[in-house]
This record gives C-alpha cells, sequence and structure tokens, in this order.
C-alpha cells in the first residue's frame, strides 16, 4: 500500500543552462501544484511523515513552449525512467546513470522504481519511502532542437522517513 500524491508541473521561459553542473542542459522558470501537504511549490517532497511508500505522480501541464520565438513541443522522455535522476543529499548531483528501473526491474538503492502505467504527459515514479535519506532528484523533459534531443531539468529534493526500529 502506498500513499499517491499528485503533482502538476507548469513550465516556462526555458532557456540554456549556463551554471553547474547541468551546464549546456536547459533550465526553466517552473511551478509544482499538489493537493499534497507534502509537495512545495519548487517540487520538493517531504515523506518524512508518511508512513508507508509513495507513489508520485508528475503530470506535465506544459507541452509547448516558446524559446527564441519559436514553438516547441516537450514531454517525459520515451523511456519514462529516465524522467528521474536520483542521488543522495550531500552527494554529487544525479545525472542520467541515477535513472531508476521500471517497476518490477529492481530499485534504484532499494527504494525507487519508476511506474508502468506512465506516457508523455505523466511520470509515475515509486517511492519506499523507509530510509531516513533525503535525496536530490532531476525531473527530466525532452524537446527537440533541429535534430537532437535536449533536456529539460529541474532539481528538487525528496525527503523519506526514518524506518521503524
Amino acid at each position: 500500500m502506498s500513499k499517491d500524491i499528485s503533482i502538476d508541473v507548469t513550465i516556462s521561459n526555458v532557456r540554456k543552462r549556463t551554471g553547474q553542473p547541468y551546464t549546456d542542459q536547459y533550465e526553466c522558470d517552473f511551478h509544482f501544484a499538489s493537493t499534497s501537504s507534502e509537495v512545495t511549490d519548487n517540487g520538493d517532497v517531504d515523506l518524512s511523515c508518511v508512513t508507508q511508500g509513495a507513489k508520485l505522480t508528475f503530470n506535465l501541464k506544459t507541452t509547448s513552449f516558446v524559446m527564441n520565438n519559436q514553438s516547441y513541443q516537450c514531454a517525459f522522455p520515451a523511456n519514462v525512467n529516465e524522467a528521474f535522476w536520483i542521488a543522495r543529499q550531500g552527494g554529487p548531483p544525479p545525472g542520467k546513470g541515477n535513472a531508476p528501473p521500471m517497476a518490477g526491474g529492481g530499485k534504484l538503492d532499494n527504494q525507487f522504481a519508476v511506474g508502468n502505467d506512465s506516457n508523455s504527459t505523466k511520470a509515475i515514479l515509486q517511492d519506499d519511502n523507509d530510509d531516513g535519506n533525503s535525496w536530490k532528484y532531476c525531473l527530466v523533459m525532452e524537446f527537440t532542437l533541429g535534430k537532437a534531443s535536449k533536456d529539460i531539468i529541474i532539481d528538487p529534493v525528496i525527503i523519506n522517513r526514518k524506518p521503524d526500529l
């Protein structure tokens, strides 16, 4: 059993990122909306008081944007597990190598898997929420620039509850 948390994500003002650690990727202004008190406007998810696992459903409400007077379509990656890069808080920033597997195929750090009923505007992250750690995660969307796929990266935090002793 897990707590279902739905999170609507809107983005605007997409631009090339110049700062570390994601230089040459893209960033944006963003807003996370949820009826759940565990989610902040900046996308941080605090599960420290949730007594079970969590199923975080991210709904991309922005499917197109204008950059440099051109319109682009954006979506979560076709391999939906690549919509999430996750690493421990305090360690190196997450990258593509930190994508959790699809549900049923193991879990990243025994905590995270991606739901198998996701689509281009929905990405589901399943969190066992029982290790007491804080995690950095990147929510990643893609768009095509020329013939190349480019990543838009948002990087909030997930806080898991401490395990029962």
